[in-house]
């Protein structure tokens, strides 16, 4: 029995059969846990609260960084939520100043 079945256009559908591929071989997928890892089905259906309660998460904690000689440690920065329009308009805006310090157009 087929798990997904992809329709539509062949580019749609393969950009449809390359993310189901990434979802399933996932260690969290539920096709990777219950075929290669042979969970059960009682476990896979478990309400995720209850399994929060027995396994809590570490309390936030800063990641390593990593020294960077004269600049400090690193840190990732944080994500940006691009539905807002300041976080687009603010890329855009950086965009361009990199833009005009490249010393060569290509176009």
């Amino acid at each position: 029995m087929r798990v997904y079945a992809p329709i539509g256009e062949m580019l749609q559908g393969m950009a449809y059969l390359v993310r189901r591929l990434l979802e399933n071989t996932s260690n969290e997928s539920f096709l990777r846990q219950s075929f290669a890892q042979g969970v059960a089905i009682e476990e896979l259906l478990r309400n995720p609260l209850d399994i929060l309660k027995e396994h809590p998460p570490l309390p936030e904690s800063q990641p390593p960084g990593q020294d960077n000689w004269d600049q400090g440690r690193f840190g990732n920065e944080p994500l940006w939520d691009w539905t807002l329009a300041e976080h687009r308009e603010h890329f855009a805006e950086a965009l361009e100043r990199t833009r005009k310090t490249f010393p060569e157009r290509f176009s």
